[in-house]
């Protein structure tokens, strides 16, 4: 005889999926929704979009800040007024896999779909075009004399072409598609092949993206006309790429492939180019370069008692509601995890959901106070063996020097162990995540107490 679930444990088990930290919020029904937020960069990019129906915009902050969540309620946001496409390239590609050929054919195939679903069926003729467009290309790499040796076509070919030749020869097989649903399954399926190919740094520079750039622009024209509207591009997840060779090559090198698409453009920017040394030329490459700055961080635990009434504590509170998970925390245990999140919702809300599950696996109805210290001393260990003695002292320099020097950190600056946030005054800018204090704490200790023991030693 088989008995039911305890329903106390259901409900636990709904709280933990709902509060998903790797879901942004407002994207999937049975997710969370998103929280409304005081933000000058989303107002800003708003306004661009509104003025520029050709605008050009990047997003960038902290990897958890919320950029995925604003960016997807910007896209609702103007439905209205432009015909959206979102493209996420962790759900396509993966970060790293994202050059700017492999990028222009993930916005292809979403700009196809995106016609499917909106327009219906593509016109006979477009979809004739475009399979047009992409056959006679390399037709004298495809007619070459085959090559066995795999290292003999590395030497004879260009990575670019073998690529684009890959696409040519599957499109070849393809000799049957007359539908805008076979030709986005076609550039699905080069999505999928790409998606596993690597490319190094070194041979981003042969890859040749003007025939896949033109069909971008040739679709993206097209739905304007059909809809009637101007088309806003959303690209997100470009600030997961974090090699230097895949920056410089999507947000400078080839950034006239993206000025040139008849739309807007809106996409992420690691929060390290922000900081980085050709930040100048991004910034001359793009109309805007706007920073999402963190929640406010409510105040600590011990200097407000127990008061629920702060409004920097709402946001957290309110993502609470949402997920089901109010009564699972007391009120002292919502403000201290809600502080140790240092504005980051993504930070908060795992920190949540794994206090959740230590509750499901011990079987309790409601979150103990033992889970919030293991929840921080997770946080805590994870991070002691990555930051070296090199980030703590650069972590010190830019406190210190309030805000300079941030280059030098860049690594914890980007992964939210330092934070930035730029609408508070300057000596308030830069500050270390409350849950990392102990870690820096202990460095100094032990950085006071070598120094000690040495001048000791010389004495």
């Amino acid at each position: 005889m088989t008995t039911d679930p305890d329903p106390g444990a259901r409900a636990l088990e709904e709280i933990v999926r709902r509060l998903n930290p790797n879901v942004p919020a407002g994207t999937r029904a049975d997710g969370m929704p998103r929280i409304p937020r005081d933000s000058t960069a989303v107002r800003q990019i708003t306004t661009l979009l509104r003025a520029d129906p050709f605008g050009k915009a990047l997003l960038t902050g902290h990897i958890g800040v919320g950029k995925s969540t604003e960016l997807a309620h910007l896209t609702n946001e103007l439905a209205s007024q432009r015909f959206t496409i979102r493209c996420s390239v962790a759900d396509s590609v993966g970060a790293q896999n994202t050059d700017t050929f492999t990028l222009l054919v993930v916005v292809l195939e979403a700009a196809i779909r995106a016609w499917i679903e909106k327009l219906g069926p593509m016109p006979p003729g477009l979809v004739e075009q475009f399979v047009g467009r992409v056959e006679p290309r390399s037709l004298e790499e495809l007619s070459a004399p085959p090559i066995k040796d795999s290292a003999q076509i590395v030497r004879r070919r260009p990575n670019g072409v073998l690529r684009w030749a890959a696409m040519q020869e599957r499109l070849l097989e393809y000799k049957r598609i007359k539908t805008g649903e076979q030709l986005a399954a076609f550039y699905s399926d080069c999505i999928r092949q790409l998606a596993i190919r690597y490319v190094a740094g070194a041979d981003l520079a042969s890859i040749d993206v003007s025939a896949v750039a033109e069909s971008c622009e040739v679709i993206l024209k097209e739905i304007s006309e059909k809809s009637n509207k101007p088309v806003l591009l959303v690209i997100d997840d470009l600030d997961k790429v974090m090699d230097p060779a895949l920056q410089q090559s999507l947000f400078i090198d080839r950034a006239m492939a993206w000025r040139r698409l008849p739309c807007a453009v809106v996409a992420t920017l690691p929060f390290d180019a922000y900081f980085g040394e050709r930040i100048a030329e991004i910034e001359q490459s793009w109309t805007e370069v706007l920073v999402l700055d963190p929640l406010p961080v409510p105040k600590s635990e011990t200097s407000l008692g127990q008061s629920l009434s702060e409004p920097a504590l709402q946001p957290y509170l309110t993502m609470l509601r949402e997920a089901g998970a109010d009564q699972l925390f007391t009120d002292r245990q919502k403000r201290r995890l809600a502080h140790a999140s240092g504005g980051l919702p993504r930070t908060f809300i795992s920190f949540c959901n794994t206090c959740a599950l230590y509750a499901l696996e011990a079987n309790e109805s409601r979150v103990l106070d033992s889970h919030i210290e293991l929840v921080l001393q997770d946080m805590a260990n994870k991070w002691r063996g990555r930051l070296t003695d090199a980030d703590y002292e650069g972590i010190q320099r830019v406190l210190q020097s309030e805000g300079a020097n941030v280059r030098n950190v860049v690594q914890p600056l980007r992964d939210g162990v330092l934070l930035r946030d730029g609408s508070q005054p300057p000596e308030k800018q830069c500050r270390i995540a409350p849950w990392a204090e102990p870690l820096l704490k202990a460095y100094e200790k032990r950085t006071r107490v070598g120094g000690a023991d040495a001048a000791k030693n010389r004495s």
